[in-house]
C-alpha cells in the first residue's frame, strides 16, 4: 500500500509527533521551490497552519515580502 520510498524507521528514543516534522517542512519546501520567486518578489501564503507557516517562514529567507492570510 505504501511506497518503500516514502517509508521511513523512526529511530529509537525519537518522538513519532517529532518525527512527522521533517515531513511537514519538506511539504512547506516543495511548495517554495514549485513557486521559485525571485528576490524582492512579493509572495502570498493561504492558510497559515503548520506548513503555512513554516512556508512563510521560507519565503521570507527568499523574498522581502510575504502576505500570509487565514480564514478563522
Amino acid at each position: 500500500l505504501y511506497d518503500e520510498n516514502s517509508v521511513f524507521p523512526i529511530p529509537d528514543g525519537v518522538d513519532p509527533l517529532q518525527a512527522v516534522l521533517p515531513k511537514l517542512a519538506a511539504i512547506a519546501q516543495r511548495g517554495v521551490a514549485l513557486a521559485a520567486p525571485a528576490p524582492g518578489d512579493s509572495v502570498a501564503v493561504v492558510g497559515l497552519g503548520l506548513i503555512g507557516q513554516l512556508a512563510t517562514r521560507m519565503h521570507k529567507l527568499r523574498t522581502s515580502r510575504v502576505v500570509a492570510v487565514d480564514v478563522s
